[in-house]
């Protein structure tokens, strides 16, 4: 894949050494060595291995939080996860029935 090159179907198995993935909660973490390394501070820890995150949806099933939403090779994103903005009105009308939204526990 050239890095000017956009990917629609992306899979873990697509991440190489150097991209940079970008998580729901907007953390940033590099892939090098096998494992995703972020920087706190002055230091840089090894995080999470590739099988952290579902193969094909790049979303992580206890905490949605640090689920990849976009990948960056080389300066330039070559995946980015699509998001449908939604009023809570919209959303009642494509279930077809009335909800109400509460907070997540942790």
């Amino acid at each position: 894949m050239r890095p000017d090159e956009k990917k629609e179907k992306f899979t873990i198995d697509d991440i190489r050494f150097g991209d940079i993935v970008v998580l729901r909660d907007t953390s940033e973490l590099v892939f090098a060595s096998g494992y995703m390394h972020a920087e706190y501070g002055s230091n840089w820890c090894d995080g999470y291995t590739l099988d952290s995150w579902e193969k094909l949806t790049l979303q992580r099933t206890n905490n949605p939080k640090y689920d990849i939403m976009q990948v960056i090779r080389n300066g330039k994103t070559i995946w980015k996860r699509k998001v449908t903005e939604m009023t809570l009105a919209e959303v009642c009308t494509q279930l077809g029935y009335d909800i109400k939204i509460v907070e997540e526990e942790e």
